[in-house]
Formats: structure tokens, C-alpha cells, sequence
């Protein structure tokens, strides 16, 4: 009841072929066509990169998972015994119904059944209130995940664990099996819950892994917190090692511990396909993770690779919105991080090891510096058996956090290998504000970088904004920079912004805007030039205002200038709609370079600087439908 769709971005955003749209309608939606794909990726209305930038592969399949149709009677379970008994008894075709308003308390097992091309359906009785898509005027739209208020009440049937063991767990050899409207939860006394959703760990073959496993419109979570703030440790709220894995239209969230990491969504044990989209992900810990089960990463023995244990490969992320909570900042009340008791808030998207992969079209809401600071970090910088690389980031949203990203091999061939970051959005990425940097990038080992058409508004406290973390000669071979909009100069470990691009090897660099850099022209009075300078063939524009901020303070264009008063003076000099508006999230759109700015139709490709604002937005608005980007996500 699965299609495998070859996935591919579209060609107006890399040259490559659209994937073909999902099966007609429904009879009672006749006419009108559904919406595309649960795999596709959105447009950014940009040209193909040139034939010499080294892209990232595509993820070679993506399985976009069909509601079952059951060829069996309903299965109706009012108990948590008779649940576990329909399960162990299910043959395929199944049609298993849970009851809504019942809590089904336990630790249910699901077995070694196989049913790839008739699958076994468990869903709430009450599914029909909750349509995967929606039509409004004759357009077809997916629906938001379930909101996290519904969790406990009476609209959903709920599992829960009553202990540390998860509440749903794969046994081996298991394949299609699709759970559609059900609560995965805990009861207030289990502790240390790990992870809520279970599968696939130690499986020893890939054969033996589950297949074909489906979430849709399910809410995952633990008890809520004691009103003291101090929660039992969840560390995973699912683990997704299947091959055809899909989380879709859901809802996970409360995945909080103290001194720990914990994971919203977490793989290390598959070789791929998987799917995530169009769900909401919070955890304190990684909202969306992948590692190995190798040492020294992991714990073993999982399926055992040649010559490397096997990588997550082919992943399609899409659309989802991947929150943190700024409050998390001072919890538990009281805490002594010294003594591991608060919470260790990291990145929202990881790799440790994992392959042709994609983010597009996600929000990205908010982190701060803490165990981590960026949003998404690729973290190979360890020898061993880890594969990093193929990542292809486009039309995401970042908003309110320390920096963007972190990227970083152990200068392997096997690692850090061809990233692509392009046609994205990051406002209050701050250094004053959540700690930290407050620049766009940090890498160090990698090869075939290609960063284009992006809009960070960033603030770094230091004025630098895109850090190369290795002595010269540079380790970042094949470098592209080009088209982009950020505050503040290239720097590696002290070096000026032009001798840390005079160490890259051969890199492309152009038509791009350094908001703030002093570089070219160190002090506007003294006429004491940053050597050595930009070649001028790079067209690297850096505005800044000539202002004197206040009485007795070098002026904005000095290499000591006083960043914070200067810092809105100079992204004034950039000529945005709405700058303000645009670094608050409250008006995205005002991102677009005014008709006198001097950056318009300066890129590479004739465009504007900076990312394509519009198509960004539009695919944002989406992740999230019928609720405007910038508006706060139920909590």
C-alpha cells in the first residue's frame, strides 16, 4: 500500500526533475486534486546553480505512505489486555480500533508480523475528525498536526507506559504496520522513559528491521510536568530506525531531561528510506537526530556496515516545525548545572552520521546557547566509523536563536562532504540575545560547501560573522559563498577577514554583503587599509553607516567600532522594506531589498542579494497551515 517516489528537488531551484504528484482524489473529494506529495519539496524560484558547484545527492528514494484500505472486519479493543492481544493476533489486513477517551496503560509489544503489501491499520476511532488534508475554495492543503491541548482528553485514545520501558515497542521482522490518531504517552509515575516509541535498536540485519512503518496524526509526549517543574527524564520520544519509516502530521513535544541529551526524533540504526514531515518536534536535547550504533558513538551491535556500520541514508524532512522553549533557559527551578540537574538544551538538527539528506521548508524556533548553540550541526569531527555528508538545506526559517549552523568533518573523505545552503531565512540569530556568537556559520573539515541566496540577520557581539575553525593552510576545500546577506566578515581563529580567505584553497567567493565589515577601508578618518584586500573580482559589498554613534565613540566604519549602536545603523545602509519588522519575525516580507537598494540584481545570476524572500515565506506558511510564520506554536 506504499509507492516509492524517486525524490528530486525541483528544476527551477537545481536543475533536476519534479517527482510525480500523488495518486487522483478521493471519491469524496472528486474534484479536487489532493495535495502534492507528502515528499515534495518547495521551489525557490531560483536559477540552477553553475556546472561547477558540486552538489549534494538527493536522497534516491522517498516512500510517501498511503492511508491502508483493511481487508478485515474492524477489530474493536476497549482494554489494554485486548489491545495487546488484537496486536498479537493481527494477520494483515488488520483493522484494529481504539476506543478514544480510554488510556490503554502498558507496555505493548508489536510483533514480528510482515505485512509489506497489506497492511495492518490501528487508528482512533474518532480519525474522521482529524483529515489528513483539508479543502478550503477549491484548494487542497495538508492540516496542521493535532494541537498538544487535545493530549488527555476525550478526542484521542491513549497509550501509556507505566515505567521506564517504552510504551510501544517493534520486535524484529515486522513490515506494515500504519498507526493513525493514537496518544503515545506515560503515566506520571514512570520514570526515566526511554524512548516513548521504540524500534529497531541492535537489530542485527537490515532484513530484520521494521519496514514500512507508519505515524499519522499522532501525538507523542510523557506525563506533564509537577507543578515544582521538575520532570521524570524522557530522553526520546521516537525512535525511527525502520527502512520505510514515516512520521507525518504529528505532534511530539515535553521530550525534556536533565544532564542529558534527549531527542524528539532519533535514528542510528537504518539504512533509509525515511520520512519526516508536516509534524511539530520539541525536545530540550535534539529535535531530530542520527547516529550509529558503532563505537564510539554508539553502543552496538546494530546492523554491522562495510566498511562502516550502516549510515541513515535518504532522508526527506519537510515542513515540520521544530521548537525549543526559551524558559527552558532557568529550568528546572534551582538547578546547579554542576551538578547535571538542569535542563542540557542542544541543537534542533544533527548528524553524526547519515547521508543524502534533506531540509527544506522547515521552522526552525528558537534555541540558546547552552549544551550547543546552533540549529543544526553536522558533527563528524571525531575519527571513526562516521559518514557525514549530502546534506541539501533550502527554504527553512530560523528564527530567534545564537547561530545558524555548525559544520564540521575529521578530514576524511568520508565526512563533511558536499552541504548545500541555500534560499534560506535566519532573524534574531543573536549573540546578544540567546549567547554565543551570533554568527551564521562555523566549519572546519569540510569540502564542496556551497552557501547561496541566504538572509541572515545576525548579531554577533564581536562583529565577526562566519567563522573558519582550522589554522591556515584551510581545511575547507571546494568552498562557494556567493549571493548572500549576513553581518560581519569571514574569521578563522584571529586572522582578518582577508587573510582567512586568502588561506581558503581556491574558493569561490562572490557578489555577496558583509553587512558592518571594516575590512576594505579599516578606518574611514585615517585611510588604514586591511591587508590583504578583497580581490575586487569578488564583488564583495560591505555596507556600513559612516555614523558616530555618541559623543566620544569611534565612528561605525572603524575595525573597534561599538558594535551594539552601530549594529542597526548599518543593516540600515542595506535598503530592506522592513528591516525591523523582518528581524522580528512579524513581518518576514520586509526582507526584500527596496527598490533603491544598492544590492538589488547584484548576484551572480543577475538577482537580487540575499534569499528570494517570497518563496521562502510561502513554503514556511505552509509548515505550519492557516497559522502566519511568526506566530507562537500551541504551548
Amino acid at each position: 500500500m506504499k509507492r516509492r517516489v524517486a525524490i528530486a528537488l525541483l528544476a527551477v531551484a537545481l536543475g533536476r526533475a519534479q517527482r510525480p504528484p500523488e495518486p487522483g482524489p478521493s471519491a469524496t473529494e472528486a474534484a479536487v486534486a489532493p495535495p502534492p506529495s507528502l515528499c515534495t519539496i518547495s521551489p525557490t524560484g531560483l536559477p540552477a546553480l553553475p556546472s561547477s558547484v558540486t552538489l549534494p545527492a538527493l536522497p534516491q528514494s522517498c516512500t510517501a505512505p498511503v492511508y491502508p484500505t483493511p481487508t478485515s472486519t474492524p477489530i474493536k479493543v476497549n482494554t489494554s489486555a485486548g489491545l495487546q492481544a488484537a496486536l498479537t493476533k493481527a494477520a494483515c489486513g488488520a483493522h484494529i480500533v481504539l476506543a478514544t477517551g480510554v488510556t490503554y496503560q502498558g507496555n505493548f509489544i508489536i510483533p514480528g508480523t510482515s505485512c509489506a503489501s497489506n497492511p495492518i491499520l490501528v487508528e482512533s476511532a474518532n480519525i474522521s475528525a482529524f483529515p489528513q488534508w483539508t479543502v478550503v475554495n477549491g484548494v487542497a492543503t495538508w492540516s496542521p498536526p493535532p494541537s498538544r491541548s487535545l493530549a488527555g482528553s476525550s478526542a484521542f485514545p491513549a497509550l501509556a507506559s507505566p515505567n521506564s520501558a517504552p510504551t510501544m515497542d517493534f520486535s524484529d521482522n515486522v513490515a506494515g504496520w500504519y498507526f493513525a490518531g493514537l496518544e503515545f504517552t506515560t503515566t506520571p509515575t514512570a520514570q526515566n522513559v526511554y524512548p516513548i516509541i521504540g524500534m529497531g535498536e541492535q537489530t542485527t540485519s537490515i532484513a530484520a528491521l521494521p519496514h514500512n512503518i507508519t505515524f499519522d496524526r499522532c501525538l507523542v509526549h510523557p506525563a506533564p510536568c509537577p507543578a515544582s517543574g521538575l520532570c521524570n527524564n524522557v530522553q526520546r520520544g521516537l525512535t525511527l530506525d525502520a527502512v520505510n519509516g514515516s512520521v507525518i502530521l504529528s505532534n511530539i513535544w515535553g521530550i525534556v531531561a536533565t544532564g542529558m541529551d534527549s531527542q524528539g526524533i532519533m535514528a542510528y540504526n537504518t539504512p533509509g528510506p525515511l520520512l519526516i514531515a508536516y509534524n511539530e518536534v520539541e525536545a530540550t536535547g535534539e529535535n531530530i537526530m542520527f547516529n550509529t550504533e558503532c563505537p564510539p558513538s554508539g553502543y552496538g551491535p546494530g546492523v554491522q556496515g562495510i566498511p562502516t556500520c550502516v549510515v541513515p541514508s535518504d532522508v526527506t524532512i519537510v515542513h515540520n516545525h521544530l521548537i525549543k522553549q526559551l524558559a527552558w533557559r532557568s529550568l528546572p527551578a534551582g538547578c546547579d548545572p554542576s551538578k547535571y540537574q538542569c535542563y542540557n538544551v542542544k541543537n534542533s538538527f544533527e548528524i553524526k552520521h547519515g547521508q543524502r539528506m534533506i531540509l527544506d521548508s522547515n521552522w526552525f524556533d528558537t534555541t540558546f546557547a547552552s549544551g550547543q548553540l546552533e540549529f543544526i550541526i553536522v558533527n563528524c569531527y571525531i575519527q571513526g566509523p562516521f559518514v557525514c555528508g549530502d546534506l541539501t538545506v533550502t527554504n527553512n526559517l530560523f528564527e530567534h536563536g545564537p547561530q545558524i549552523a555548525a559544520l564540521t568533518g575529521n578530514g576524511n573523505a568520508q565526512t563533511g562532504q558536499r552541504m548545500l545552503f541555500r534560499n534560506n531565512i535566519g532573524v534574531d540569530i543573536s549573540g546578544v540575545n540567546f549567547g554565543g556568537r551570533g554568527i551564521f556559520m562555523q566549519v572546519q573539515n569540510t569540502a564542496w560547501l556551497t552557501v547561496d541566496h541566504n538572509t541572515i540577520v545576525n548579531q554577533p557581539p564581536l562583529g565577526m560573522g562566519f567563522n573558519f575553525s582550522d589554522e591556515p593552510p584551510s581545511t575547507d576545500l571546494h568552498f562557494t559563498y556567493t549571493n548572500n546577506i549576513q553581518y560581519g566578515p569571514f574569521f578563522a581563529n584571529g586572522m582578518g577577514p582577508g587573510a582567512t580567505l586568502a588561506a581558503l584553497p581556491k574558493p569561490t567567493v562572490a557578489d555577496t554583503a558583509l553587512v558592518g565589515d571594516y575590512w576594505p577601508n579599516l578606518s574611514e578618518l585615517w585611510k588604514v587599509y586591511g591587508t590583504p584586500i578583497y580581490p575586487a573580482e569578488w564583488n564583495i559589498y560591505t555596507p556600513r553607516s559612516t555614523a558616530t554613534p555618541a559623543t566620544g565613540q569611534p565612528g561605525c566604519s572603524w575595525n573597534n567600532k561599538p558594535i551594539l549602536p552601530c549594529w542597526p545603523l548599518d543593516w540600515a545602509v542595506v535598503g530592506f522594506t522592513d528591516f525591523n519588522g523582518g528581524n522580528a519575525g512579524t513581518n518576514l516580507p520586509g526582507l526584500v531589498l527596496g527598490p533603491s537598494s544598492p544590492y538589488r540584481g547584484r548576484g551572480t545570476d543577475s538577482l537580487d542579494l540575499g534569499a528570494n524572500v517570497p518563496d521562502v515565506v510561502k513554503a514556511v506558511n505552509v509548515t505550519v497551515p492557516g497559522r502566519p510564520a511568526h506566530l507562537a506554536p500551541d504551548k
